[in-house]
């Protein structure tokens, strides 16, 4: 049986709750990168967006320019009918130039009917990426500020970390070698909670009754004592101080 005093059982309790910071600071830590990678996803869907707007509307425009085109040689052709029909000797040729004008005008017409509804589509994918784009340097801003946000949190947690890892030392120097053994051993077997207190009569680790009698036992606080159910380490909760004794604890026997 190990035997163990108060002082000891304190500073225990303080390695406990520096372990527990440190992981729950280690889980933040590597949430963070998850997170800037988010915000860089959300940025890029909008750039993929805009994107897409763009290669639209550069279609359009390609699209009505080549209608402008056709439009324009279909005019041309028109005003050459037009200057024949004066020399035409015969009424067939004449009508037959009449027709090719007729014919060239309809096209025109529709060509133009074709061209007013792409300056229409046009116009709405110039609006709406005018929105895209404003709605995406909007977040370009806030995303910058987020990520510069995490960028500090990282960083002040990292020198949280920093601090309670060599917290863990010094504490870890006043446990002496035996009980300090015991308890990393505990705290390997036990998902990292080596210690935790029985309140009313119950074990905190998982919720168990213990013994009577082990409970009064365990108020006397003069030796090590283990749950029955999850075997971690267990103190009463009327012992042990939110600030545990920095003397040196006594050795264990």
């Amino acid at each position: 049986m190990l035997t163990v005093t108060k002082n000891q059982i304190e500073t225990l309790v303080q390695l406990q709750q520096i372990d527990v910071e440190s992981r729950q600071i280690r889980s933040k830590l590597d949430s963070l990168p998850g997170k800037q990678a988010q915000l860089d996803s959300e940025l890029r869907e909008y750039e993929s967006r805009i994107a897409e707007r763009i290669t639209a509307l550069a279609e359009l425009k390609k699209k009505y320019r080549a209608q402008e085109a056709d439009a324009k040689v279909n005019q041309a052709q028109i005003k050459k009918s037009n200057e024949k029909l004066p020399s035409v000797k015969t009424n067939k040729e004449y009508q037959a130039i009449l027709k090719e004008i007729e014919d060239l005008q309809k096209k025109n017409s529709a060509i133009e009917d074709e061209m007013l509804m792409s300056l229409e589509l046009m116009e709405k994918e110039e609006q709406a990426l005018a929105k895209e784009q404003a709605a995406s340097e909007k977040l370009r801003t806030e995303i910058q500020m987020e990520k510069a946000e995490l960028e500090q949190e990282f960083q002040k947690e990292s020198a949280r970390l920093a601090g309670l890892l060599e917290n863990w030392e010094k504490v870890c120097g006043l446990v002496p070698e035996k009980l300090l053994a015991r308890f990393h051993q505990v705290r390997k077997q036990s998902a990292g909670l080596a210690i935790v207190v029985v309140q009313d009569g119950v074990c905190k680790g998982c919720h168990m009754n213990i013994p009577p009698q082990l409970y009064n036992e365990l108020q006397r606080a003069n030796a090590l004592k283990f749950c029955p159910w999850c075997h971690r380490m267990i103190y009463w909760n009327g012992i042990a101080r939110s600030e545990p004794s920095r003397r040196s604890p006594d050795q264990v026997s």
